[in-house]
This record gives C-alpha cells, structure tokens and sequence, in this order.
C-alpha cells in the first residue's frame, strides 16, 4: 500500500514577532504567501494592528486591505486592489 503526498501543500510558520507592524506592509507579506485566505485563517495575523478587542478599528484594516468574496464553499479573502 501507498500513500499519495500532496507537495503542494505547505505549512508555514508566521511567529506574530516577525510580521510587520505596518498594516499594509503586513497585509502584502500575507498575501504573498498566499493569494486567498479564509477569514478565520488571517485574523490570528491582525494581533496587533490594532487595540485588543477593537473590533471596529480592526473591520476598518479589514475594508481597506481585503476584498471579501463569497463562494459556494464560503467566504475568502483577497487583496484589494488599489490604484
């Protein structure tokens, strides 16, 4: 019997102390790494950013930074274009 490995799968280590503390520096590293993000994926990587528990400061970044859009298997992040 075999097991079949997908090598296109990676996990990469982001220690919160090595991301940048400028939200749109930060924001084009994470989506370098990966061009879409689940909403529960990138939200641990806002820590930071903003006050803890600013819920409303941190949707601010969010509406800046991501262009959300909902698919059939759910909602994904992408980065906004901007001109």
């Amino acid at each position: 019997m075999s097991t079949l490995i997908n090598p296109t799968k990676l996990i990469t280590y982001f220690p919160l102390h090595n991301l940048p503390l400028h939200a749109p520096t930060r924001f084009a590293d994470l989506f370098l790494t990966r061009p879409r993000w689940r909403p529960e994926e990138m939200t641990p990587f806002l820590k930071g950013l903003t006050r803890d528990g600013d819920k409303k400061e941190q949707d601010k970044l969010i509406a800046k930074f991501v262009r959300v859009v909902k698919e059939k298997e759910g909602s994904w992040w992408y980065p906004r274009r901007t001109g």
